[in-house]
């Protein structure tokens, strides 16, 4: 009955490191693609700030035309009412 057993010992080490392998490949392949995942995100975090500091300055630069053309039009209906004589 010893006998038997060897190979049946021999069976379960080979499948116990087959799986070690297994786990190992599986534990190497998920920690690259947590690295890839990170760097993507990390990348993403960085166009996000990029994109916000380009809306901010679209804003500002917006904010600044909308003042110059409220001036302009306040300039245009003080002339307007200068010229038809309604003071102001």
């Amino acid at each position: 009955m010893v006998g038997s057993l060897n190979p049946l010992t021999a069976d379960a080490d080979t499948l116990e490191r087959i799986l070690e392998d297994t786990v190992f490949s599986s534990r190497a392949h998920l920690e690259v693609q947590r690295q890839q995942a990170e760097r993507k995100l990390t990348q993403t975090r960085q166009a996000n700030l990029n994109l916000a500091e380009e809306l901010t300055a679209a804003a500002v630069a917006l904010r600044l035309r909308i003042s110059e053309a409220e001036a302009e039009l306040a300039r245009i209906s003080r002339r307007r009412r200068g010229c038809l004589g309604l003071g102001g």
